[in-house]
């Protein structure tokens, strides 16, 4: 992550169960996104920032989730999860990634009938 151009960073929750981490310009964007959507996405707009938080990485190259932010995601004193997607990465707890492999599993066939029809080989 230090390789990034940004050096500070926006950690929020959009569904209180999966957290994410964006790089500060690609959080901007988002805001773009939000202001311009919000008739409809007023109080997500305000769910976001009530969890949400800037952080930068401090010396031991950690970026610190914030308290509230942490007990949302059910994060404190349990192992954490991380994986990237989309210019973010998502922090979740042990919980949060059964219930993802549980839906995955239950859905896995219509979900790959449609990506084969995309090409997935």
């Amino acid at each position: 992550m230090r390789a990034l151009p940004d050096e500070e960073f926006f950690l929020t929750t959009w569904d209180g169960s999966i957290g994410k981490i964006y790089p500060r310009s690609v959080w901007e964007e988002n805001r773009k996104v939000l202001a311009r959507n919000a008739k409809f996405a007023i109080d997500l707009g305000r769910y976001v920032d009530h969890y949400g938080s800037l952080a930068t990485i401090d010396n031991q190259g950690r970026i610190l989730v914030s308290p509230p932010l942490r007990r949302k995601l059910g994060i404190e004193n349990q192992p954490v999860y991380l994986r990237y997607d989309n210019e973010n990465i998502e922090i979740y707890s042990e919980a949060a990634l059964t219930a993802s492999l549980e839906r995955a599993e239950a859905g896995a066939g219509a979900v790959l009938a449609r990506l084969y029809e995309d090409g997935l080989k």
